[in-house]
C-alpha cells in the first residue's frame, strides 16, 4: 500500500511552489511531488509523495468545466498522483499524452460517483 499526502492551498504558495521547484514564476492548480523521483529506491516504501492543489484555482476551473468543485478536486487528484506514479504530459510523446489523459478519465469515472 502506498501512502499519498494532499494538501490543499491557495495560488500564492502553489506559486511560491512552482516557482522554487520548477523555475516557473506562475500559479499553477496541482503540483506533484515524488517522494522516490530521482534516487534509488525500496519498492516497499509506503510513501509515494505529496500533490498539492491550489483550491483558488480548482474553483475557477469548477466553474470554466460546468463541473461541481468536488468533481474538480477529484479530477486533479487524481492527476497528481498519476504524475507521481511516473506519467507525465510535458516531456512526453503524444502517444504517451493520451495514454494518462486516458487513464485519468477512466479514472475519474470510477470514482465519480463517490463525489
Amino acid at each position: 500500500m502506498k501512502q499519498v499526502g494532499i494538501v490543499f492551498t491557495n495560488d500564492e504558495e502553489v506559486r511560491g511552489l512552482n516557482f522554487r521547484y520548477r523555475n516557473l514564476d506562475k500559479t499553477t492548480d496541482v503540483l506533484s511531488f515524488c517522494m522516490l523521483e530521482g534516487q534509488v529506491h525500496d519498492i516497499l516504501s509506503t510513501e509515494l509523495g505529496d500533490v498539492v492543489i491550489s483550491l483558488p484555482l480548482a474553483l475557477k476551473q469548477s466553474k470554466r468545466f460546468r463541473c461541481s468543485f468536488e468533481q474538480e478536486l477529484l479530477r486533479l487528484m487524481i492527476h497528481g498522483i498519476l504524475h507521481l506514479f511516473g506519467y507525465d504530459h510535458v516531456k512526453v510523446s503524444l502517444k504517451e499524452v493520451r495514454l494518462m489523459k486516458d487513464l485519468e478519465e477512466a479514472l475519474i469515472q470510477k470514482y465519480a460517483a463517490a463525489v
